[in-house]
């Protein structure tokens, strides 16, 4: 009964998350038709007012949010982090990963993201653990990127207030942006996609005022800084250049020696740019140490693929599937890894027809952006497509391998490229059939109701580790990680049956899942198959330290201490701060009286963890047992020092106590 009230709680409370999001959406409807018509006729529609409606619609499209838990990246990027929690001083945050490991260690994911990670670090500064700050933050910064891409529509490229209105409310309602937004580690996305508007607002202002140089400046300034939000921000300084080439020295230009002597020796700004770009490119290697990040086939399959038909196939091909996200947002994801995808391996596979389509479509554009005479449609085109395909290029795979096959966060940028054809492409209608203008019109309302839509359901992906977690399942069942965190989180709430299923479906799907394996043993109470499956984790990646931790652990329980020992020692070889190992080593070793070991073990423990409660009263039950009770009691009662209701630590101290006939002291101590 208990079951079935729950499952009926939850139904209950999913209809009303429904009739409230119908309702929400009715409303937002409403309010856009009539701006949205109020923007196309001849009455006067005020920028302010055009910035305040496009501000709304993205409260009400995320408002339901704002109650979302840490979940996913957001556990280890900001409640783990040291960097974000202030164990950290902000020099060490600037040489430190997004995950807040050196950049020097090569075990680093090598993101080097500082100026997200102080954003966060503020917000626990000023508002504490709570999720809801976070995610406020991230909705103003989304509204800010939406209200700096209608300026640039109205200031760059020059265009009325409704196509502007109708990019602006296209770009906050995709719902694409459900990754970047809902999530708090997407707030990498937002920095980068501000500095970058701004970064190419402020060049196009420099360009008009060509006697300011202050306006380049904070240009460049801007693209620095949008380095240091996300590695795709210094996209927009290729962008500045093909503009400033663009608009400057078209192909008229060149018809004079003269002219074509400035383009190769005069132009001092496209110079600065290139000089600023290869000295980003250089800092950022730099601060890597040369060193690329290391990823697994199971990161990005396609990349570690032998065939090289089959990687160019298979990287064009997840051009063409991320386009037809853009278009079509239907099927989202919050991991595309493993077997989502699978790979392009013939040339006789359907999937090459759309991917070839994409490539000619590009290429049709960039030839006319290039050989038409300079117009204002050449701009849009430029713009458009220069957003897209620059701020690809670093999920392309194609200069170096990243660690995903598809993130939908990455497009955060590129959809504002794509927002903008898409308006260019209604507009450009009006004027070859202006008879069908207005049902495209009305169209494009449409298709912005059901993104609005979409994208308030897909929140609710977000609210939790369970919901999110439970639709991956939903959407890529073939994903091997998605039923692996599934399980993980149904292991933390106990559901032990429900997390054996989903670790043996893992394994079903990708059989050299090695962390499935080591975590599905945890779990089994028969020994013999825990044993194996450990094994089987070992033999796909002899350096998982969890694996062999657990494996040790169970030899140490059957008796099998040598055994034990010699998987202890290559776990603390592989990690020097894994104290666990450390902590069962030592008991290994005093267990087998080799008490010089053991001792050193407890010292190695103390010197990492000097503070740690546990380590202290540990060590006094070693000096305990070899007879040193004065040293033991010392122990005890530092670990009492340091953590007052430390109760094991209180009753060994009082019982030595005791023993030493310090009665009075034993009895306080008794008495907590």
């Amino acid at each position: 009964m208990g079951r079935g009230c729950c499952r009926l709680d939850r139904c209950q409370s999913e209809t009303r998350r429904e009739k409230t999001t119908t309702c929400i959406a009715k409303q937002i409807s409403r309010v856009i038709l009539q701006n949205y018509n109020y923007a196309s006729s001849d009455r006067e529609f005020g920028d302010l007012g055009l910035v305040l409606v496009v501000t709304f619609v993205c409260i009400m499209c995320y408002c339901n949010s704002l109650g979302g838990e840490f979940v996913h990246d957001d556990i280890v990027a900001i409640t783990t982090n040291p960097d974000v929690l202030g164990h950290s001083s902000i020099w060490q945050l600037f040489l430190n990963d997004f995950w807040g490991k050196p950049m020097a260690d090569p075990n680093s994911h090598k993101s080097y993201r500082p100026l997200t990670i102080l954003t966060f670090r503020l917000n626990m500064i000023l508002s504490g653990p709570s999720s809801t700050s976070f995610h406020v933050l991230n909705l103003v910064l989304h509204a800010c990127v939406v209200i700096l891409l209608i300026m640039l529509c109205r200031n760059v490229l020059e265009w009325d207030r409704h196509r502007s209105f109708t990019v602006a409310l296209l770009f906050a309602t995709h719902p694409i942006h459900t990754e970047a937004v809902s999530s708090i580690v997407g707030r990498a996305e937002l920095l980068s996609a501000i500095l970058f508007f701004a970064s190419f607002l402020s060049f196009c202002k420099s360009n008009e005022d060509n006697e300011s140089s202050l306006w380049f400046i904070f240009s460049m300034a801007c693209a620095m800084l949008a380095l240091l939000a996300k590695e795709q921000g210094i996209t927009v300084l290729p962008l500045c250049a093909g503009y400033h080439w663009m608009c400057k020295y078209h192909r008229k230009k060149f018809d004079t020696k003269e002219n074509a002597n400035r383009f190769c020796k005069q132009d001092l700004k496209l110079l600065i740019i290139c000089t600023v770009f290869v000295c980003l490119i250089a800092f950022r290697f730099w601060i890597m140490n040369g060193a690329m990040p290391s990823f697994s086939e199971q990161d990005n399959p396609a990349s570690f693929s032998p065939f090289l038909s089959t990687r160019l196939l298979t990287h064009a091909y997840l051009a063409a599937f991320n386009v037809w996200l853009l278009l079509a947002p239907i099927t989202l994801s919050y991991d595309w890894q493993m077997d989502s995808i699978p790979l392009v391996e013939s040339f006789w596979d359907p999937r090459n027809i759309p991917t070839a389509f994409l490539y000619l479509m590009v290429f049709a554009l960039t030839i006319r952006v290039l050989l038409v005479p300079k117009n204002g449609e050449n701009k849009i085109l430029y713009i458009g497509l220069g957003i897209i395909i620059f701020t690809y290029i670093p999920a392309s795979n194609l200069f170096f391998t990243v660690g995903f096959v598809v993130a939908e966060r990455i497009l955060y940028l590129p959809s504002a490229g794509f927002c903008l054809l898409i308006t260019c492409g209604l507009y450009k209608l009006k004027q070859e059939l202006p008879k069908y203008f207005c049902l495209w019109r009305y169209l494009t309302f449409i298709l912005i109701i059901v993104f609005f839509v979409r994208t308030v359901r897909r929140n609710q992906d977000w609210i939790s580790r369970e919901a999110l977690f439970t639709s991956g399942i939903h959407t890529v069942p073939n994903n091997a990680k998605v039923h692996y965190n599934y399980a993980n989180l149904q292991k933390d709430q106990g559901n032990t049956d429900l997390a054996i299923r989903h670790y043996k479906i893992a394994i079903s799907l990708r059989p050299d899942h090695a962390s499935a394996h080591n975590n599905l043993a945890t779990l089994l109470t028969n020994e013999s198959q825990a044993e194996r499956h450990y094994r089987s984790a070992l033999s796909i990646n002899p350096t998982h330290s969890k694996a062999l931790y657990n494996l040790a652990t169970l030899y140490r329980k059957n008796g099998r201490l040598r055994d034990a020992g010699m998987l202890l020692q290559d776990v603390v070889q592989l990690e020097e701060d894994f104290t666990e190992a450390y902590s069962s080593l030592a008991r290994v070793k005093e267990e087998l009286n080799e008490v010089e070991d053991a001792e050193k073990l407890h010292l190695k423990l103390l010197a990492i963890q000097p503070n740690n409660a546990d380590f202290l009263n540990n060590y006094g039950a070693f000096l305990q047992n070899r007879g040193r009770i004065e040293d033991a009691v010392e122990q005890y009662l530092k670990a009492v020092r340091k953590n007052a209701n430390h109760t094991v630590a209180l009753v060994n101290a009082a019982r030595t106590l005791k023993s030493l006939k310090h009665t009075n002291e034993a009895e306080n101590l008794y008495k907590r």
